[in-house]
Order: C-alpha cells, then structure tokens, then sequence
C-alpha cells in the first residue's frame, strides 16, 4: 500500500505545478501566434497575450466569451471552424481563415490549428487552438500570381516572339503565341523539341537564338519557318535561370516591313539623284540646243532670203525641236514627282512616250500603237503618266518568254448610268480608254486578285511593284484601271481617264522676222557658247550688251556701269552664286530694273522664286530669236 504524501509533500507538488504552469504561460505568453483554449462550447477559457491584443483587449477581458464573438463580432460560429471538426473528429485539424476585417488588424489570413483536449478518462472537454497570422505570406504569394498572370497575358499579347531554350540542349522550354505564330507551327511540335529543327537560318547552320556569343545579343538574322519561308527578323538573346536551369531567352521580332521600307527609301534615294542628273542633263543639253537654234537663227538673219541656206537650216531646226521635246521629258522627271496636271493629247502623249521606253524591251517584243484620229483630250501629269505606262509595258514584257506581243490601244468612252456599276469609282461621262495588251504567261484567279497589292509579288517574273504604283496613278487622276487575265491567255490592263473639253495649248508660232529693239541689256550667263550667241542675237536686234559670268561680277557691274541698265538676262545657275541669290542685290541697286530669268531648266524650283519676287518674264532654252524678241518687247514696253 503506497504511502500517503504528506501535507509539505502536496504543498510542493501544488507549487511545482504553479511554477509549471506560470512557465507554460510564460512562453505562450511570448509566442507571436494566438494561442487560446475554448471549452466545448467554444468559451475562452484561456489566451495568451497575443490572442487578447488582437482585439485590443487583456486576456481577463476575453475569458468566458465565445470565440466567434469576440474575433469576429458574431453570433455563430464561423464557416468550417477548424475548432468544431475538431470537437466533431476528435482528430486535430488545420484550415486557413480568411477574415475580412478584424477590430485591429482589419483583413486578414490565419493559419490555425484545432488540437482536441481530452480529459484522463479520454472524453473531449474542449479545444485548443493556434492561429498565425499569414497575411503577408497570402498576398505576397497573391500579388505573385497575379504578377505571373500579368506577365503571361503581356507575352500572349505582344507581336515579339519569344522562346526560353535550354542553353545545354537547345531544346525549347517555352514559347509565346507570337514565336508560335512566326515559327509556322503549333506548341506542342515546338515546346519539348530542339530549336534548331523551327530556328534556324538557310545556309548557315546555326540558329539565329543560340548562337550566343555574349550576354547580351542583338542583330539582324533569317528566320527559317516550318514550311521553308524565310522571314528577316531582328533577334536579341539573352542568358536567364528558368526553373533552376541556365536557359537562353530568346525574343525576335518580323522586319519584312522594315525592309520593305528600306527598300522604298532606297527607290526614293535613287529616283532623287536620277531626277537630279536628268535635271542636269537635261540643262546642259538645252544649253547646247541654244548655241545651234541661236547660231541658225543668226545664219538666217545674215542670209535673209537665200533658200538653199533656209531649207538646211529648217532641217536643223526640225531635229533641234524633236531633241528640245526630248529633254523636256527629262525635265518632266527631274521634278521629282510634283504633281502638275495639264491638259494633253492622250495620242501624242502615246507617240512620245513609248520610244522612250521601247529600248527596256527585247526587241524580239512587237510593240504596236493604235491611236485614231479625234482622240479626247486628258488632264494628267506628264512624269506620272510616263510612270503608268512604263510599268504596265514593262511587266507585260518581261511576262513573255523571249517573242511576244503588247498591242497599245486608244479611244473615246462613254459611260453612262448603268455601265457606272461596273466602275464603282467613276462618275457617268466621257473618258478616254487606254488599252494594253499583251499574249504572255497570264494570271490564275488568284494573281489577278492581288495584282495590285503593294509589294505583291510571284514565282514568275512581272506584274511587281510597277501595278501597285499604276493604280495610285490613274486613281489619283480620277480614273480607274483594271486588269483581265487567264493563264497562258495573256493579258489585257484597261486603264480609264476623265476626258476633257479644253484644247491642248498650242503655242504661237513666233513672226518669222525678229522684233527690233533699243536699250541696253545685261547678260548674266556662265556658259561661253550661250554667251556668244545671246550677244550676237542682241546686238542684230538692236540692243546694246553689257556682260557677267558670275553673281559678283553681275552685281559689280549695276552697281558701277554709268548709264542706264535697261534689262537683265539672268541664269539660275552661275559659278559663284544661284539666280535667285543675286536677284535681290540687283533690285536693291537698281530698284526699276526689267529681269527675264532663262534656263536650260524649267521654270519650277529657283526660276518660280525669282519671279515670285518680281521678275518680269522667264523664257527657256533652247529659244528662237522671234521668241526672245517678243519677251524683250512686252518686258521694256514702252521703251521700245
């Protein structure tokens, strides 16, 4: 029979409990999580002091509350309590509580645990519970997630391909909808397999992403799609770790159009400086014309009447205006594409336009031109128009395998109301129709459909950039174009202009005798030939001649010369200074001074400035003596 303790005995083991307790308490007591016991109705029968100042209140204050009440400021207790399973199973049970707003805390995420307690005879007589506050842990992983999920919609959104790749095995981590898109395949043939079988540039063997040769990569490379099309595309690589792995990040980006602008800009550049050497050629060539319709002009004037002398002379003169039509196209396409509508014969628009272009064609090409009389007049640009018919000629020619044929066709239209439908562009009226056929390859349906789609091109050489530009043409100027085709049937461009009522201007024949003149006229002109011939043209009519060739020179010499100064002849281009500079220096000399501006070039650019700012007239070699004459006489006036 065991001994009864004594009464010392149960004193200390009475206060060896205290103390066991009071230590118990202390450390729950420092414990950053809530630490309660609920009996098992959920009454506190015990909490720390971390569980009491989450609701701002002493542990005393909270004993023999409910829970839910206190914590939540409830009648019942909350949804799926941890704590009433756990008084259910008998079993300890975990569950992470959302609480919107807490006294204190306000929203909030716990942790809690729900342990049982059972007394020595194993019946449940409450529940203790521990709770951490996981707040920040829950938004961090939150804010995470939706970071990821940002992230992704950015990546299945944006137009740049990107690929993550093993940079041990190049095999292909992942892959945005973009680089899917771009590749030509779907995920599942890309993601998981090696990316030199999708990425990789004809000819060179290596891929355009792993080829790495520094942390940071960026150039220009070939993209080798699924179905063998190259695509040009702007790559940047760069090391990355991706689940623990070293990986490549690969982002590449499509500049078919920025290599198709290139390719435009090149075209502008190079039209710019034919334009500028047309211009060029053009002046000198109009220079030389001068210096022989000028000296013809003055073989006739001392051989007045001698008609073997004149028949030669008119032969000349003959040859010299079909070179001056010549150079006045040249002219036409140094002006760099402004726009500048006149009205002209569509027939002879044909008849000097198509040798110009003739010798582009192999001359195993037959090119004929049908042009009837009583053709409708058009209000175009000439450059333009020039422009329409090259391209058009050219693609039917080289449509053709060697022999061929391209048949050139004008007339008068008429559209009425009904055929309107069929022209959904054109208003009911009168038009001129130009017509090109040619017996080529010819177009599939296809074809036909794109044929003016800029930068459409097709496994046959013709029918390129030049119809995209004929189209901008031709509806620009009010018209419209179409195109008929059949494979092996060749081709038949109908191209539509508004007609007009107006007549070509036709300029005045100048009288066959020069008009006598008086006064003295300066020469500002560089060129010794045209020089010459001014002089000696001047002098026949009666003038007296002062002469310059340069701007200082000019400018020394009104500024100098001690009689009066009657009129200026004025180049636009001189050694020193242009035309347009030194205007302004002779007005300021001499304010009442007469100035016709002359030119091999036309009168647009330089020569429109100078009389804008008051010249009185412009006259454009190559010119006649009856036509120099004229402009001098309405110039001076009265002084005549």
């Amino acid at each position: 029979m065991a001994k009864k303790p004594t009464y010392a005995e149960l004193e200390q083991r009475v206060e060896e409990l205290r103390k066991s307790e009071k230590q118990k308490q202390t450390i729950l007591n420092a414990s950053v999580d809530m630490v309660m016991q609920y009996d098992t109705d959920l009454r506190i029968v015990w909490a720390n002091k971390t569980a009491a100042s989450v609701v701002n209140k002493s542990a005393h204050d909270i004993v023999g509350h409910r829970c839910y009440k206190i914590f939540q400021d409830r009648d019942t207790p909350c949804p799926g309590c941890p704590c009433i399973k756990a008084l259910e199973t008998g079993n300890v049970e975990n569950k992470i509580m959302h609480h919107p707003a807490m006294d204190v805390v306000g929203e909030s995420y716990w942790d809690n645990y729900a342990v049982p307690i059972k007394d020595d005879n194993g019946q449940l007589v409450g529940v203790a519970e521990i709770a951490r506050n996981i707040t920040h842990k829950v938004l961090a992983e939150q804010s995470l997630r939706e970071s990821k999920e940002r992230l992704k919609t950015t990546l299945d959104s944006i137009q740049t391909g990107i690929v993550v790749i093993d940079a041990e095995t190049h095999i292909i981590v992942d892959a945005n909808p973009a680089a899917i898109r771009m590749i030509g395949a779907s995920k599942e043939q890309i993601v998981g397999h090696v990316c030199h079988k999708y990425i990789c540039p004809a000819g060179e063997g290596k891929c355009p992403i792993t080829d790495l040769g520094q942390k940071v990569d960026n150039s220009e490379r070939i993209l080798l799609r699924a179905n063998g099309e190259e695509v040009p595309i702007l790559k940047t690589v760069t090391t990355m770790f991706f689940g623990g792995k070293e990986c490549l990040l690969g982002s590449f980006i499509d500049i078919t159009e920025k290599k198709k602008l290139e390719f435009q800009l090149a075209q502008a550049q190079k039209m710019e400086a034919i334009s500028a050497l047309a211009g060029g050629i053009a002046h000198q060539f109009n220079n030389a014309l001068y210096s022989i319709t000028g000296s013809l002009d003055l073989l006739e004037m001392d051989f007045s009447g001698n008609e073997n002398i004149a028949d030669y002379t008119r032969r000349m003169e003959n040859s010299t205006r079909r070179m001056t039509r010549l150079t006045a196209q040249l002219l036409a396409y140094a002006r760099g594409g402004k726009y500048q509508a006149k009205t002209i014969s569509l027939s002879d628009f044909v008849r000097d336009t198509l040798p110009l272009i003739r010798y582009t064609i192999n001359s195993a090409i037959s090119v004929d031109a049908d042009q009837p009389p009583g053709i409708f007049n058009i209000k175009a640009d000439l450059t333009q128009m020039q422009m329409v018919l090259s391209a058009v000629l050219t693609n039917a020619a080289e449509a053709m395998d060697g022999k061929g044929q391209i048949r050139i066709v004008c007339g008068n239209t008429m559209i009425t109301d009904e055929a309107a439908v069929d022209f959904p562009a054109l208003k009911p009226g009168n038009y001129i129709s130009l017509t090109i056929t040619d017996d080529g390859k010819g177009m599939d349906e296809e074809t036909k459909t794109r044929i003016f789609e800029p930068f459409f091109t097709t496994k046959f050489e013709g029918r390129g950039l030049g119809m995209a530009a004929a189209y901008g043409i031709v509806k620009n100027h009010d018209g419209w174009i179409a195109v008929d085709s059949e494979l092996d049937k060749g081709t038949i461009v109908k191209i539509y202009l508004p007609a007009v009522e107006a007549l070509v201007k036709e300029h005045a024949k100048p009288k066959t005798e020069p008009i006598k003149g008086q006064g003295t006229i300066l020469i500002i002109e560089d060129e010794e030939m045209v020089m010459e011939v001014t002089r000696e043209i001047l002098k026949k009519l009666g003038y007296s001649v002062l002469e310059a060739k340069t701007g200082q020179e000019a400018i020394n010499v009104v500024k100098t010369f001690d009689n009066d100064i009657d009129l200026v002849m004025l180049d636009i281009l001189l050694p020193d200074m242009s035309g347009n500079a030194i205007y302004p220096f002779l007005m300021a000399a001499r304010p009442d001074l007469k100035v016709i501006v002359f030119s091999g070039y036309s009168a647009d650019g330089p020569a429109r400035e100078i009389l804008n700012a008051g010249a009185q007239d412009f006259i454009q070699k190559p010119f006649s003596a009856a036509e120099l004459s004229e402009k001098l006489k309405k110039a001076l006036g009265s002084k005549q």
